[in-house]
Formats: structure tokens, sequence, C-alpha cells
């Protein structure tokens, strides 16, 4: 098998509303998918009141030291100020914090301006003070990595480098930076990274926009117990709402492009995701998406090809999911899970009977109805079982299905078609399989390595793009020699019936 099979597009012949419905919506849903190639991200951690750093994705309280000139006293203050057990004294020195900063200047061509009427807040530069905040303690570059690095640089061995460039405070009521492009200190500076200490205070959102797009970072709500963070990219405008009440707080930090071995490369995926879905530029199109009534009313699944090549094949790798996830996959799984999805990582097969060849089209993303419409209309046990584990989602469910049909000596087969991709339920590594048999078919070798399950009924969503060697064969003809049988990596997102979707959207708050 040369990996090169996908389905030929069938269209659908139907006049039926909801048919058309769905096919106006996944072609929205290709779209956001396609174009969901991120310009910035955020994160946030919380706060506990004693511990190590990172113990249990928690964060210890960040003790900030700065002295102003040679014959000043070091300070110190802690935050939040709640975790102080001398309250007063924590606040003196905030405010003193506060006096001791120098306003903050903002770049306007290859110059320093002071303009309090564009930007007004307070500075300390990096030789000024120190901090027990350390992005490495929570791989917030790694993070970063995940969801921006790949979109520029997919393919080549690059990684980034931060390095801290201010403290700022914006103090209410006036603190505020109005909309700017930040100015590039070198060549290879490609962002900015902004964490906001934890410390109280009432507006200051942080807006940042491109190409029509625009994120809002409103880290008010948990300001004074939550480590809050975002990057961006260096051509982003972004700006800085007025800070209405309090202090805001924040690290800044330059970010540069740095090259790096093979070998370092593959050390590099997080440990944990601490990404904010909302913080996603696709957040908000995706939820819309999902909130259509017409869109899946009785719920279905979405297959959906990674835009990233992965390793999927190599031993341990499923260990390393979902956070060896990149860019735009990354972000796809992050807001369907956000907003109560079920999806999971799977590798999909081409199936081996099937006849259609490489073309730049997409499989056929409507064969739902014609799916629906083939299964029997009646009150039957099977099928209200069939409908139920179909509309439950659940890869796993699907082996209870068949142990239910074989019992009854049904085919489920015949509610597919043989060009339907192949779903294997589990990443495992490359298998080598021998088969003595010379007239086995390519199905039977299929099945008797990965054992892919038949699931009908799935909507497909754009191509299938970098394949894995997923195991060998003995391929027979005038000599035997070995084939290979190849894979591709997608996403399967169980999508609940609309009024589940409603139901998720009240309780969490979408």
């Amino acid at each position: 098998m040369d990996g090169k099979r996908i389905l030929r597009p069938r269209k659908l012949k139907t006049e039926n509303p909801e048919h058309w419905a769905i096919e106006t919506v996944c072609d929205q849903l290709r779209s956001i998918i396609a174009k969901s190639a991120s310009f910035v991200c955020g994160g946030l951690i919380s706060v506990r009141n004693d511990g190590p750093a990172n113990d249990h994705g928690l964060a210890s309280p960040v003790k900030v030291y700065w002295c102003k000139g040679e014959d000043n006293p070091t300070r110190q203050l802690t935050l939040p100020l709640c975790h102080n057990i001398n309250s007063k004294n924590a606040s003196d020195n905030l405010r003193h914090l506060v006096h001791d900063c120098e306003p903050a200047t903002l770049g306007k061509g290859q110059e320093d301006v002071l303009d309090p009427q564009y930007r007004k807040a307070g500075k300390l530069d990096p030789q000024q003070f120190t901090s027990s905040f350390h992005l490495s303690d929570f791989q917030i570059l790694e993070n970063v990595e995940q969801v921006l690095l790949p979109d520029l640089f997919l393919g080549q061995n690059r990684r980034l480098k931060a390095e801290l460039y201010k403290l700022n405070v914006y103090s209410g009521p006036f603190g505020l930076f109005r909309k700017h492009v930040d100015t590039p200190r070198s060549a290879d500076q490609i962002g900015s990274l902004v964490v906001c200490l934890p410390s109280s205070f009432k507006g200051g959102n942080l807006i940042v926009r491109h190409q029509g797009k625009e994120v809002n970072f409103d880290w008010s709500q948990h300001s004074e117990t939550t480590i809050q963070w975002a990057a961006f990219y260096s051509d982003c405008e972004h700006e800085i709402k007025p800070v209405t009440e309090g202090e805001r707080i924040t690290l800044t930090y330059n970010l540069y492009i740095t090259k790096t071995d093979v070998v370092q490369q593959a050390g590099r995926v997080p440990e944990k995701l601490i990404l904010d879905p909302k913080s996603l530029s696709s957040y908000q199109c995706l939820k819309e998406t999902l909130m259509k009534p017409d869109f899946l009313r009785m719920g279905g699944t979405l297959g959906i090809y990674c835009s990233h090549a992965y390793p999927h094949t190599s031993e341990g790798f499923e260990k390393l999911l979902p956070n060896a996830l990149k860019g735009a996959d990354l972000q796809v799984f992050s807001i369907f899970s956000h907003l109560g999805m079920d999806a999971e990582f799977h590798p999909v097969y081409n199936p081996p009977d099937s006849e259609s060849v490489w073309e730049q089209e997409e499989p056929n993303s409507y064969d739902y109805q014609a799916f629906l419409s083939s299964l029997p209309i009646g009150t039957s046990d099977l099928d209200l079982y069939w409908k139920f584990l179909l509309f439950s989602r659940r890869m796993r469910g699907l082996e209870d299905l068949y142990s239910y049909a074989k019992k009854r000596h049904i085919d489920l087969n015949r509610h597919r078609s043989r060009e339907d991709p192949l779903i294997g339920t589990n990443v495992e590594p490359l298998k080598r399989f021998f088969e003595s048999e010379q007239d086995c078919s390519m199905t039977e070798i299929l099945q008797n390595c990965r054992d892919p399950e038949i699931f009908p009924g799935v909507i497909w969503i754009g191509l299938p793009g970098n394949k894995e060697k997923d195991f060998l064969y003995i391929a027979y003809g005038n000599e035997s020699s070995i084939g290979v049988y190849y894979s591709h990596a997608a996403l399967i997102v169980d999508i609940p019936p609309f009024h589940v979707r409603q139901e998720l959207s009240s309780a969490r708050a979408w």
C-alpha cells in the first residue's frame, strides 16, 4: 500500500433541509480549522499558600526583590498580598514598588518616548529587580511553542528563547497603554510574552488583534490569586485598557527564535497543558458553530485530520498525548475539550478494498444523513441500542455494539461504504507482521494487525495529510517482499445532541 488512497467525494443527492444545514456548517468548520493558525495564546496557574512550585500544577507565592539606587535598601514584596502574615507591611511594600518604578516609555521608530496620554505605567529594568518566578517551572515556553511556533516554522529545528525585558505596574484609576505594535529589538525577535503576577485589580484588559481577529484577556476576575500569561507575535496590534482599581503588575519577555538539534527538540513536549482555550483565535467561531440548532441536532461524530505530523507509531507516544499536539491540532483539541466534547487522537486507515486514488479533494463529509436514513426505523432493541451507541459517540462503545450484534447474527458492515476510513481504537507502536498465507487479502492483514473499527456515519473534515509507517507485512508477487501500510492521524470528536450542548453551554458558561 502506498498510503495515498483516500475517499472519492460522493455527493449526497437529497432535499433534506437538515442535510444542507450540516453541509453549510461543515464548510464553516473546515474553514475555521484551516485558518486556525493562531497569533496569540494564554493560560493561567493558580497560586497555593505553601509548598514547592509546580506542586500539582500550582505555583508558590511570587517574591519580587528590587532596589532603587545603590544607597537604597533592597525591598521585598510577596504576591498575592493575602498570603502575607503582616498585611500592613505587604501593602506598604506594594506602595514602595509603585513609587520606585520609573515612568514607562513607548517605542516610536528607533526612539523611546515618554507620553502619559498614550501610556501611563511604571517600569523597572531587569538589572533593578529579580523575582522567584521562572517560566521553566511551568514549561510556559513549551506551551507557547506548541501553539505559535509550528505555524511559522513547521519542519524546522527552531525553538523559542525568552529574555526578561521589564517589570511594569499599571495603577488604577489611570493606568493604560493605547493601541500599538511592538518594535522588535532584533531580527530574530518574533513576539512577546506577558506574565501577570497575582495582584488584585479591576479593568486592564489586554486586547490583541491580528488580521481582523481579536482576543480579549480579562485577567481582573482571577487577578488576586492567579498567575496569568499571554504570548503573541510581534506584528500584532495590542492595547491595555484603563486599570480602574488596584495594581496590575506584569513581567514582560521578548521572544526570540533560536536553533536547536533534533535530540533537544524531542524532549520539549510540555508535561502539562496550561493553555486557556478562550485565548485561542478560533474559540469564538467554533463555539458559535456548535450552538447552531440545525447542526447535528441528534448528535454525531467529527473526524478531523491532523494538520501536523506526529510519530504516533513510536514507542511511548501515547503517553505524551494530548500534550504532544501542535498548532491547529492543539487548538481544536483544547477548544472542543473545554466545551465539554470528547476529543481523542486516533490512527486512521484508508480502506484496503477502496479503488480511490489520491486527489486534492476532501472526503464526502455528508454521509451522516445517508447513514441515518439507512438505519431501520422501528422500536426494536437493536435499533434503540445502535442509535444509543451512535449518539453516545464513544469509540469504546463500539466493542459492546459488535458483541451485541454478533450474538444476534447481525451484519453491521452493511451500514458503511467500502470507502469509509477505518479508525484504530488505540495508538500503537510500529508492528512487524508476517503473513504466511499467500492468498491472504489486505483486508485480512489489516484486521489481523490493527483490528480497526468500522465506524459509519463519521463526518470527515479536511484531508489526510502526513502519514506514518504503521505496520510491515509480507507482499507476495514474483518474489516476496516487505510491504508497508500507513496510517494518518486524526482527532475524533464526539458532538452531543443540540439539547445537551445547550445544557453544557449554561453549566460551563461558554
